[in-house]
């Protein structure tokens, strides 16, 4: 009994490791996205007044990142919390 609930435990700790690994890579991803943005404006749009179109699109996208990536985090929580109530 005590080797099954071992490798349980050890299936379940490769799950959550797994888990936290892709998320990574998808907050990473957006993150780079936010940056491409950021980068592509600076070359198209003149930063020619403070609340201009550049600053009002460099905004939308990074409320953007924060949102996916606060979706992403409140969606790690609830699986790994899934995973070791189990």
């Amino acid at each position: 009994m005590a080797t099954t609930t071992k490798a349980a435990t050890e299936a379940a700790s490769n799950g959550i490791s797994g888990i936290v690994d892709t998320v990574e890579r998808s907050q990473k991803a957006a993150l780079g996205s936010a940056r491409k943005i950021v980068d592509s404006i600076n070359g198209v749009i003149p930063e020619l007044i403070d609340d201009g179109p550049r600053t009002k699109v460099i905004d939308a996208a990074f409320s953007l990142t924060g949102q996916i990536l606060d979706a992403s985090n409140d969606l790690t929580r609830k699986l790994v919390g899934a995973g070791t109530a189990a």
